[in-house]
């Protein structure tokens, strides 16, 4: 038998994406149904648990000027796993605004960003629009000059030119 819990997006309106029970077992429909109903009725009351309290973008941004290395920030409203566009420059921005210096992750679909950056090569400095490629309504673009650090295209797995299944970061002792 084996078992896990699927944690989906706690703010999404797509139900689809809500937290799921799986269990496989060989061949015992019935033992593996007990034991899903069994751990759904486990985990729904501590569900809280796994909720994290979210945070203003100013509040995000004062905090990472304070720790030491870069900080990541992600904006759970547009997530592409929810099924939104990913298209929002609110948080590029608001670090822009609040003259941020620091090294910061932040995650934005724009095609003709990327394709820009693919064309320039590594270590190029782009001009361009950045934002609401996809999303016009909600999200105005900006204009950024940014640097390539690094590029990868996405590959199928086993190919022999997939980068993307390197490791970006390498734990002590492994």
């Amino acid at each position: 038998m084996s078992a896990g819990i699927m944690i989906g997006n706690m703010l999404t309106d797509v139900p689809e994406l809500c937290c799921q029970v799986v269990v496989a077992t060989a061949g015992d429909a019935a033992a593996a149904e007990r034991e899903a109903l069994r751990l759904a009725r486990e985990f729904w009351p501590l569900r809280h648990r796994m909720q994290r309290k979210l945070i203003s973008l100013e509040r995000a941004i004062a905090h990472g000027a304070t720790i030491a290395g870069a900080m990541m920030f992600t904006d759970a409203a547009v997530a592409t796993s929810s099924g939104a566009t990913g298209a929002s420059n609110l948080i590029i921005n608001g670090l822009r605004d609040a003259g941020y210096r620091k090294r910061a992750l932040a995650q934005i679909v724009d095609p003709a960003a990327a394709a820009a950056a693919h064309q320039a090569g590594v270590g190029a400095q782009i001009e361009v629009s950045l934002g609401g490629a996809i999303d016009t309504k909600r999200f105005a673009a900006m204009q950024v000059k940014a640097r390539d650090r690094l590029l990868r295209r996405p590959s199928a797995p086993g190919d022999p030119e997939n980068r993307t299944r390197r490791r970006p970061y390498r734990r002590a002792g492994v």
